[in-house]
């Protein structure tokens, strides 16, 4: 089932992300696709990010931003690549343990790395 529904909604997405991002100037362009490695978009990135954090603070987080149950947030963590994976297969990793401004200041600290690499 959920193959059938990937491969419905994983194409989908990413003709929306292309058609969005065509023609666009801009020098850098960041898509947020939370299967990134999953859905294979990874390959039309030129840098990939993986932001992990410890499997208790995604448990929880899961939990009140879709309202399940434990057992609910962790099948759903569990039917997605480990995070050693993620962090094996990305370019750059950033850890989301903290507050939203924490994450924020990583990704433009991050940004500003991309700029000065030219």
């Amino acid at each position: 089932m959920r193959e059938q529904l990937n491969g419905i909604i994983h194409p989908y997405v990413l003709r929306c992300l292309r058609e969005e991002t065509a023609g666009s100037s801009a020098k850098r362009i960041i898509w947020e696709v939370p299967l990134l490695f999953e859905s294979g978009f990874d390959r039309y990135c030129a840098r990939t990010v993986a932001v992990l954090c410890a499997e208790e603070i995604r448990t929880e987080r899961i939990c009140l931003r879709n309202h399940t149950t434990k057992e609910q947030a962790l099948s759903r963590i569990r039917a997605q690549m480990t995070d050693a994976e993620r962090a094996a297969r990305a370019d750059d990793v950033l850890y989301n343990e903290g507050s939203v401004q924490a994450l924020r200041y990583a990704v433009a600290k991050l940004v500003k790395t991309w700029e000065e690499l030219g």
